[in-house]
């Protein structure tokens, strides 16, 4: 948190200091709903070729999920905040886009059965307890993209409509779980842990890249 804290400081101190150095032609506010989830975002010109954004956005998501020997309750937690410079190379609405996504983004989840027995079981919460897991990211991640749409472009203060396409690198996720029963300090819970710990790694693998696809509607004042 304390990161993400700094970070946003950095990225509004750019948006205030920099247009006071450089010819700047406006700035312009509004909401932005993408992959990332929904939220709010700021445009600010630097120059008649390059733009600032700032955005921060929020979305929760739950869902079961099964592994091949645990099902899981899952909560899929969406919190970030996108700085990103766009170049506009030809002076039209086209842009290409870089930055760095400070990431809160991150996957909660709890057993919800044993393959064929239910968590629910006396037995088995008493030798296994909660399992309980997390899969997390890089909290900081670069972003490249290509957008459409320049909301701070003109003279005339009004309504302006942007997209973007983009992925995000958040490197490789990490899985780790943990369970509070009788088990589990033992060799046999602490080796079913560390089996089940690797499957779900290997699940999540395969997700280095995470694409970002969004449409803001912004006001230029």
């Amino acid at each position: 948190m304390r990161r993400m804290c700094k970070f946003l400081c950095f990225m509004l101190s750019g948006f205030v200091l920099v247009p006071s150095m450089v010819a700047a032609e406006g700035t312009a506010m509004g909401l932005k709903v993408s992959t990332l989830g929904a939220g709010v975002e700021i445009a600010q010109s630097f120059s008649k070729y390059i733009n600032g954004r700032l955005s921060a956005q929020y979305f929760k998501y739950s869902d079961s999920y099964s592994s091949s020997s645990v099902n899981y309750d899952g909560d899929l937690e969406l919190k970030s905040i996108l700085g990103t410079l766009d170049y506009y190379p030809f002076e039209t609405i086209v842009h290409f886009s870089a930055g760095a996504l400070l990431n809160g983004n991150n996957i909660g989840m709890r057993a919800q059965s044993l393959k064929g027995i239910s968590a629910d079981n006396n037995l088995i919460s008493a030798l296994f307890g909660d399992l309980d897991g997390e899969v997390t990211l890089n909290t900081v991640a670069p972003y490249v993209g290509l957008g459409f749409g320049n909301p701070v472009a003109g003279d005339e203060a009004g309504f302006a409509f942007k997209a973007d396409i983009g992925l995000v690198y958040q490197g490789n996720p990490a899985a780790s779980l943990s369970s509070t029963g009788l088990l589990a300090g033992t060799p046999l819970g602490q080796a079913l842990i560390a089996n089940e710990e690797a499957e779900l790694q290997e699940d999540v693998d395969g997700y280095k890249w995470y694409p970002v696809v969004g449409v803001s509607l912004l006001y230029r004042f």
